[in-house]
């Protein structure tokens, strides 16, 4: 009301109605998109760290050891990915980024919830899904 309408609409309806939804959806994206539904350690995606996506997210890019262990600080969680890239290893278990979930989901229609390791690097050469 002080601002008036045009400055209502800046600061509330373009971050409610489309920054937020977009916000949300890449997030959820990398929380339980592509997981091995027949093991239950890996029943979120494991993200990559990164600066970008730490500061901007608060280290909830960090789900699956948010999962692990629910009681350690956000903060920590960097921290712990680190500890458990063996046991990732050795359960082989691959670290994703989101431009990568990113093209799987949109552009490779993978479906959700499910093990997305099984098909090819959509980023090398042209997969079956593209062939006629």
């Amino acid at each position: 009301m002080i601002g008036g309408w045009w400055i209502a609409f800046k600061l509330y309806v373009v971050p409610v109605f489309f920054v937020f939804p977009i916000a949300f959806a890449l997030n959820r994206l990398g929380q339980h998109y592509d997981i091995n539904p027949d093991d239950p350690a890996q029943w979120s995606t494991l993200m990559k760290g990164s600066w970008f996506w730490d500061a901007l997210y608060l280290f909830s890019n960090y789900h699956l050891e948010h999962h692990y262990f629910p009681g350690v600080p956000f903060y920590h969680l960097p921290r712990l990915q680190k500890l458990l890239m063996p046991f990732y290893e050795k359960r082989g278990m691959t670290a994703h980024q989101f431009p990568g979930l990113v093209w799987e989901w949109l552009i490779l229609n993978r479906k959700p919830h499910s093990n997305w390791e099984g098909h090819s690097n959509p980023l090398s050469t042209r997969s079956a899904t593209w062939s006629a």
